[in-house]
């Protein structure tokens, strides 16, 4: 039996040969479409992008109940004697709360278990960067408090800067705020968002450009900015734009020194939310 399992939810984009490889269990979220709830794993991609580009009818998302975390937290219960759930921000949906949920059921059940939930305030590939960084220390056999000290230390540090073409998917979504000017405008620019601890686990809007390009370039910007003169760690994710995820790939790599660097697509979960051809960038430096 292993001393810590790690769990996170299918926002994190995690490609699944990853979650096998660092042995991590992906909670889905649900999709519905046409009145039909599913699993994001089981949605016709095809058929969702299609209703996707014609704004009409749009698909809805939400997310796991009490009830199907508390049948991961007993299935990883047989496996280990702790368990770390990681969660995308709680300002985004109702996941970390039913989590919680269940986590007090399951430890009245289950009283030899413990389990801890992380709220991360952020999600995507800033999120993923806190699973890896999680399942490494359990892998390299450390106790649940100091793999949750880690994680807790390192919220602070995380970045996730995305550009989108539109925020009509957001809005639609209700993932703005309504008090926010730009949820309130038509903009044909590309626009810079923000999710992370240091907003509250809330998106709000970094800033405007005038074409994709420029908006890429505002990112290295910032991360140069930020970037404590230390390797960086990064996740590149992507809707739809593989070619673009690895251009900016290879400028980080010429740009900064990188530790480690993935380039992933996006849920279908996240897709909904963004609109087709959003990227994001997340990194944290040691």
């Amino acid at each position: 039996m292993k001393e810590v399992a790690i769990m996170t939810d299918s926002i994190s984009g995690i490609p699944p040969e990853m979650a096998r490889n660092f042995d991590i269990k992906v909670i889905p979220l649900y999709v519905t479409l046409d009145g039909t709830t599913v699993v994001e794993t089981e949605a016709d991609s095809e058929k969702l992008y299609s209703r996707l580009a014609q704004k009409e009818n749009l698909p809805t998302t939400s997310s796991p109940s009490a009830e199907d975390f508390l049948r991961a937290y007993r299935d990883l219960s047989r496996k280990a004697q702790y368990i770390l759930h990681i969660s995308f921000s709680s300002r985004l949906g109702m996941s970390y709360k039913e989590a919680m949920i269940a986590k007090g059921i399951a430890e009245k059940d289950m009283p030899d278990i413990s389990i801890e939930v992380i709220d991360t305030y952020t999600a995507h590939g800033a999120q993923l960067l806190c699973v890896l960084e999680a399942a490494r220390a359990a892998i390299a056999g450390k106790r649940l408090p100091e793999i949750v000290t880690r994680i807790e230390d390192l919220l602070p540090e995380l970045n996730l800067l995305y550009s989108l073409d539109t925020i009509y998917y957001l809005k639609k979504g209700g993932r703005m705020s309504k008090s926010d000017i730009w949820a309130e405008t038509n903009l044909r620019s590309s626009v810079l968002m923000e999710l992370s601890a240091s907003t509250g686990g809330n998106i709000v809007p970094f800033a405007r450009t005038r074409t994709r390009a420029r908006a890429i370039e505002k990112m290295l910007n910032i991360v140069e900015q930020r970037n404590k003169k230390g390797k960086l760690h990064v996740v590149i994710g992507h809707d739809g734009a593989p070619k673009q995820a690895e251009d900016l790939k290879r400028q980080f790599l010429s740009l900064f020194p990188v530790e480690e660097i993935y380039v992933t697509g996006v849920s279908l979960i996240t897709a909904i939310h963004d609109g087709p051809g959003a990227m994001h960038l997340s990194w944290f430096s040691e």
